[in-house]
């Protein structure tokens, strides 16, 4: 479903196709616009210098690339999240020849503001900070979700401004939460970044996928074409959890979206969360949130 952007973000979306890229608005709403970034270009030197025009959150599906704005350099690659306030320069320039793949989710100003004012307490470090204009994120599995299920929306034209305009302000919400407690940043190996990134984004697909269905760490190796053992190794070095680890957090992630948007008994949400048992779903989604299934749809409904 495509709504014509504000003036200021349409802007933004014909100065990108401007670019030696790929850009396509994917929707937009009052207040954003999300816009699917693919530059075609792997072997380029130092881009010429660009002004930031919007707030704005990048969700990197591929590439790696060397991120230089104002007086920080950022190692920016696949299955992380760039966050960039407006009102500075930047340039890029690519590290290995992989093609960089974005989910761009740009602000109004006016939004901005309205961010700056709602969470400004947590996030002060970053907002006020005149040398700080961009900062890496580690995805984590929540961040995965919300990607993950905004373009999954879009892909399947099965959602309405509404329900996609709660969907970007979750999106959001994980985002400055992270901010505002970011976790210690893994450094990985060149190895890790040059020959293994792309099997993990590709597990993390696979996962998302079919995270309602009884599958195999073999299934899941088989997809990403790598050995089993190889496979649950390397995924545990480059997100921190093992592979049912992953698995179970985007379950309990979605049965708690279910929780709180939907009227659906806790039985039906078990079981269209992927899980089997009643029991053990409540047990897992109690052990992570730290109150049980019927208590966080009261908490919500207050």
């Amino acid at each position: 479903m495509l709504i014509k952007p504000a003036t200021t973000l349409k802007k933004i979306q014909d100065e990108r196709q401007k670019k030696k890229a790929e850009t396509n608005l994917l929707f937009a709403s009052t207040f954003y616009q999300i816009v699917d970034f693919k530059c075609k270009c792997m072997a380029c030197g130092l881009s010429k210098p660009e002004l930031q025009q919007s707030f704005s959150i990048s969700y990197i599906r591929n590439g790696y690339f060397e991120y230089n704005v104002y007086k920080n350099t950022l190692e920016a690659y696949t299955g992380r999240v760039l966050v960039d306030k407006p009102g500075y320069q930047y340039s890029v320039r690519h590290i290995r020849s992989i093609s960089d793949e974005c989910t761009i989710f740009d602000f109004t100003d006016e939004f901005y503001h309205q961010i700056g004012e709602k969470y400004g307490n947590g996030i002060t470090w970053y907002l006020q900070n005149k040398d700080r204009s961009s900062l890496l994120l580690d995805c984590g599995v929540e961040l995965d979700y919300w990607h993950s299920l905004i373009r999954s929306k879009i892909r399947n034209s099965a959602t309405s401004r509404l329900e996609m305009d709660d969907l970007i302000i979750q999106l959001l919400t994980a985002v400055i939460g992270h901010m505002s407690s970011p976790a210690t940043r893994k450094v990985l190996a060149e190895k890790n970044i040059k020959f293994h990134l792309l099997a993990i984004e590709k597990a993390k697909e696979f996962i998302a996928e079919k995270f309602t269905e009884d599958f195999s760490l073999l299934d899941v190796a088989r997809y990403c074409c790598v050995s089993p053992f190889h496979f649950s190794r390397i995924f545990k070095q480059i997100t921190s959890y093992t592979p049912h680890q992953y698995l179970l957090s985007y379950r309990l992630q979605h049965a708690a979206m279910l929780i709180n948007s939907t009227s659906l008994s806790l039985t039906e949400i078990c079981y269209m969360s992927g899980f089997s048992r009643s029991d053990y779903f409540s047990a897992a989604f109690s052990k992570k949130y730290k109150i049980s299934p019927s208590q966080f749809r009261q908490a919500n409904r207050v």
